[in-house]
């Protein structure tokens, strides 16, 4: 059982690193989700709620065997760079996304109501 995860890993690892470079991230208004693709069956994705001056966005979901490869910090920052460049505010309900922001306030403060 090691060998396969170490494989699924590694899989992983080659596709997102491959997959990640370009700006994918997708929002799809009907599922009130970003979505990263990952892979051809894969996404890493944030749930959010909307109105016209702000997304809350409530949790992020990466898949598991693509967990501990840095796909989770990845989909926060191309998130609340797709929310910046659409002019709108953040309130951070996912404790994952305030522990992001957290490490990158200078970038993002005033994009957030706390």
């Amino acid at each position: 059982m090691s060998r396969i995860n170490t494989a699924l890993r590694s899989s992983a690892r080659f596709i997102s690193t491959k997959t990640l470079q370009n700006d994918n991230i997708e929002k799809n208004i009907a599922l009130q989700q970003f979505r990263l693709k990952l892979d051809a069956n894969d996404y890493a994705t944030v749930e959010y709620t909307e109105n016209d001056k702000h997304v809350d966005l409530i949790h992020a979901i990466v898949p598991p065997n693509y967990k501990g490869l840095g796909i989770g910090n990845i989909l926060a920052e191309k998130t609340f760079d797709h929310i910046v460049k659409d002019n709108k505010k953040m309130i951070l309900t996912c404790t994952f996304l305030q522990k992001f922001y957290r490490e990158n306030r200078r970038k993002y403060e005033s994009h957030i109501i706390e």
